[in-house]
């Protein structure tokens, strides 16, 4: 095997040695005493002296051997169980203690030489007579005197309130919402006032939190954790459990916000799972849908309801509040809309910064949008084409803008956007994947009487990475890089068809 080294503060690595043991393999069998149809194979365990001595253990049996690569020279010794069961670790026993204010120790008093955690963690270890074990030039096995030494009279300025505002300020800002909220703001008065400041708030939504995909389940009162958080991180996809227990309807997602309905309670909450904070909204009657933005011009949130009585358009109203302002509700003019447009109130609509979409995914010919800053509602036209009309569309907020996929067939889909200011639609891309369909037959469900296509579920990282969903019942997803074409699957568990899929970002916002 090839022996490579890293240096750890520019990360070059450089090739020290090579072992060898070809020439020497029936030796070391006959000490393993090896079966004839058992694999043979050698794994390092770790330096007992480094450069020098290496430890080997023999996969799956008791016998371990030190070689000196120096020497070539090898001695065997063996553990009383698998020597694949036990952890090898370097260690140094030493009076080495954190309270470096104490006095030091007096001269007579010296660290052993470290050896192997092995000998530690398993006190029955027969080593037998291992020349090796001793340090070089010294027969007892300890090596020269160590003292704390320190500086009479002076006390080192280097600690943590020695650091400045602006260094301890940077170094919070890499930490996650979740660490901030629940260990550093603990630390001292100092760093919690920091953390607690617009500009410290601020500068961590727009740079340092982490954007990702909040995956709910239908049927969540089942299970214990049912949410899960997906996150895309140097390229790589992460799936871990949402940590925050879901008291109600999760009806939008808003820079780190969430907007509940607690069912228990029959009201709105805003809420912010990494910081445990909870706001309530003012009550109206029984909205028939709710949603948030944020107006990026005032800094506030405002929450929007669309009420309808039995169904009647007449009776239709959708009102708007700022929160931790208003008191009461104000209404939008709905006047200027068309019937079909009125009609997509009933929906529930998507969030994209400062604006509302309420859309449908069949037949239709236009999007109707808030700007919850100027408090205007407005119906602009979606694309047309060739038989776009009988298409299946489906609406996706990429957390700024709105997107289009029309539906070209089983496995391709058109992708366009919408500038939500001015309505203006731009086709971004095409996504064909007909050519590899054969990837999904695993996804396929025999039973099920359905056409089998592909759906888009939500944006992972936009305009990269979309999640796609199969028509067949499955617990396997699918995220589609579009600039790599590459393919991983999600397996989360149960039908993917049951999950509520809303973009979330771990951040420190808060209403105040």
């Amino acid at each position: 095997m090839e022996v490579w080294e890293m240096e750890s503060g520019t990360g070059e690595w450089t090739n020290t040695c090579n072992v060898n043991f070809e020439a020497r393999k029936r030796e070391i069998k006959q000490f393993a005493d090896v079966d004839a149809g058992m694999t043979f194979l050698l794994r390092p365990a770790g330096w007992l002296k480094y450069r020098e001595v290496v430890v080997f253990r023999v996969w799956c049996t008791k016998n371990c051997f030190a070689y000196n690569i120096v020497t070539h020279e090898i001695d065997f010794f063996e553990m009383d169980t698998n020597s694949s069961s036990h952890k090898f670790e370097p260690y140094t026993k030493s009076l080495v203690w954190m309270n470096i204010s104490q006095s030091p120790p007096p001269a007579r008093h010296r660290s052993r030489d470290g050896s192997l955690i092995a000998a530690t963690v398993d006190p029955h270890l027969n080593t037998g007579s291992t020349p090796m074990a001793k340090t070089e030039g010294n027969s007892s096995g300890r090596n020269r005197p160590y003292y704390f030494r320190g500086c009479k009279g002076k006390k080192s300025s280097t600690n943590i309130d020695s650091l400045s505002d602006e260094l301890v300020f940077d170094i919070l800002l890499n930490l996650p919402a979740e660490d901030i909220c629940e260990n550093a703001v603990l630390v001292c008065r100092r760093w919690s006032h920091m953390i607690r400041t617009h500009d410290f708030v601020n500068e961590h939504i727009l740079h340092h939190s982490i954007p990702g995909l909040l995956i709910l389940d239908y049927n969540r009162e089942k299970k214990k954790n049912p949410s899960i958080f997906v996150a895309m991180r140097q390229g790589r996809i992460e799936i871990s459990e949402f940590n925050y227990k879901m008291r109600g309807n999760i009806l939008a997602c808003c820079n780190g916000l969430i907007l509940e309905f607690y069912i228990s309670k029959h009201a709105l909450v805003i809420t912010n799972p990494a910081t445990k904070q909870h706001f309530d909204v003012p009550r109206f009657g029984h909205p028939n849908c709710s949603s948030m933005a944020y107006s990026a011009v005032s800094m506030k949130y405002k929450v929007v309801l669309t009420y309808h009585h039995g169904g009647d358009v007449s009776t239709l109203r959708c009102v708007i509040a700022t929160v931790g302002v208003d008191k009461s509700w104000r209404d939008v003019c709905l006047q200027h809309l068309s019937f079909e447009a009125k009609n997509y109130l009933y929906m529930n609509p998507i969030t994209t910064g400062g604006f509302l979409h309420w859309t449908r995914r069949h037949t239709h010919t236009s999007v109707v949008t808030l700007n919850v800053e100027t408090e205007t509602i407005t119906q602009y036209p979606v694309p047309q084409g060739q038989d776009y009309d009988r298409r299946y569309k489906y609406y996706l907020s990429t957390g700024k803008s709105l997107s289009l996929f029309i539906s070209n067939g089983s496995f391709s889909m058109e992708v366009w956007e919408m500038k939500s200011d001015s309505g203006e639609w731009s086709e971004m891309c095409t996504i064909d994947l007909e050519s590899r369909k054969n990837e999904f037959d695993k996804l396929r469900c025999g039973k099920s009487p359905t056409l089998f296509y592909l759906a888009p579920a939500s944006w992972l990282k936009y305009p990269e990475v979309v999640v796609l969903r199969v028509s067949h019942p499955s617990c396997v997803c699918i995220a589609y890089n579009i600039t790599t074409d590459e393919i991983d699957f999600l397996n989360l568990g149960s039908n993917c068809n049951n999950y509520e899929f809303e973009l979330h970002t771990k951040t420190l916002a808060w209403l105040n």
